[in-house]
């Protein structure tokens, strides 16, 4: 806020735009349509937008990464900063939760609009066993693979943990070193 004098001498307060503040016509409106958005280029944050099914797994100051494709070989780290309370329809009528995230450090290099990947590790287990994921077979939702013997395959029930686009931990069905068929075998006849 600022002291300000008129012409007739009245001292009024002002309040000047912040940085983020919407900027309006000069009158008061419950329904204004914003002009403009004050932006400050020392702040810079990627904003999201996350389905339904994977906004549980964000968590508020969570620690991320994120590259940018203009600036290559080099990632900036950043902090889940807030998560939207209410989903929106996205174009493809789709409900997405705003999320942003707030860099760590300021960078001149970067600039609104630049398009930004963002990698935030939910999960994390080690000394686990792991099988690739396309070696996991569904069945009347039991999970199962075909296990490699010396003379046959056998279909073996597995129960599974975590998964990633690659990768799936198997809890329960395996044992290190047994091998396992990526490809559905041939059914003997």
């Amino acid at each position: 806020y600022a002291a300000l004098s008129n012409s007739n001498g009245n001292n009024e307060q002002a309040n000047f735009p912040q940085p983020g503040d919407y900027a309006t016509g000069l009158f008061e409106s419950n329904n204004a349509t914003a002009l403009m958005t004050i932006a400050d280029p020392r702040q810079m944050a990627v904003e999201l937008k996350i389905n339904e099914m994977d906004i549980l797994k964000i968590k508020d100051r969570l620690a991320v990464e994120v590259s940018v494709d203009a600036i290559t070989m080099e990632t900036f780290t950043g902090v889940i900063g807030s998560i939207a309370p209410r989903a929106v329809k996205d174009t493809s009528n789709l409900k997405a939760f705003r999320v942003i995230v707030e860099l760590n450090k300021h960078d001149p290099r970067l600039r609104a609009g630049m398009t930004a990947r963002v990698e935030a590790v939910l999960e994390k287990r080690t000394k686990t066993l792991a099988i690739p994921i396309n070696a996991v077979y569904e069945e009347s939702g039991e999970e199962f693979v075909y296990l490699a013997t010396k003379d046959e395959s056998v279909k073996t029930k597995i129960k599974t943990g975590l998964k990633n686009e690659i990768d799936t931990e198997v809890l329960t069905g395996l044992k290190e070193g047994d091998k396992v068929y990526q490809e559905k075998p041939p059914e003997k006849s």
